[in-house]
């Protein structure tokens, strides 16, 4: 059951989404990076900063209080280590950072730990959260699996994915509109992109695939 769930890698996080979704294409994207225009640009930016806003109430996005943001910090580096993967992508990445608030620099893709946020992992533009709980599902699942060490490829593999989501800026072409439960999420072509990518990054910095297994394999993904 777990190396057949090895062959479905276009399977995608549910968590990107969060739950069902009333979000509605405004554009078309081929596969891989979309382009974004400077107005565009603008408008996704305040919109990441509004986002943190609604999640970050009462310190929730508290990096002090991240029970994982060492191994979180270590995916991280992992990624700056290979910036090159990421030189194609306009507007251009130039670091990954595991950062406390906003604001986020020009060619920065931020990465936020927080408790409370009604989502397992969401990505808007170019700021990534990760819910602390999604992190405590997946140790919960690898103890279950018997070997602890697959959470480090499974945390690895959950924010290879939504950098992924970010620096091929799927959010230019996803836009709300009149939400009633903040459901959001990519299509399947952003998916499958984010998990080419996801799996380019586990290859190239010799992670554990059973990880990408394990966190497809949770309820709901």
């Amino acid at each position: 059951m777990r190396v057949a769930s090895l062959l479905f890698l276009t399977l995608f996080i549910s968590a990107c989404g969060g739950g069902s979704s009333h979000y509605y294409v405004s554009g078309e994207s081929d596969s891989g990076s979309v382009n974004v225009s400077i107005k565009n640009e603008g408008l996704l930016s305040a919109m990441e900063d509004g986002m943190f806003g609604t999640f970050a109430t009462g310190g929730n996005c508290d990096l002090s209080k991240a029970e994982y943001l060492g191994k979180a910090k270590s995916v991280v580096d992992d990624i700056n280590a290979n910036l090159d993967i990421l030189s194609a992508f306009s507007p251009p990445v130039y670091s990954v950072v595991a950062k406390r608030a906003p604001p986020r620099e020009d060619g920065e893709i931020a990465v936020y730990l927080c408790d409370e946020i009604g989502f397992r992992a969401f990505t808007l533009y170019r700021s990534v959260f990760i819910s602390n709980r999604f992190m405590e599902e997946m140790e919960e699942a690898a103890l279950e699996w018997g070997d602890i060490s697959i959470l480090d490829s499974a945390i690895a593999y959950v924010i290879y994915h939504e950098v992924g989501h970010a620096a091929m800026n799927h959010s230019a072409v996803k836009m709300p509109f009149g939400t009633d439960d903040g459901g959001y999420h990519f299509d399947m072509p952003q998916e499958v992109d984010a998990d080419r990518f996801a799996y380019e990054m586990m290859t190239l910095t010799g992670k554990n695939m059973l990880g990408m297994v394990m966190v497809q394999s949770l309820d709901g993904l």
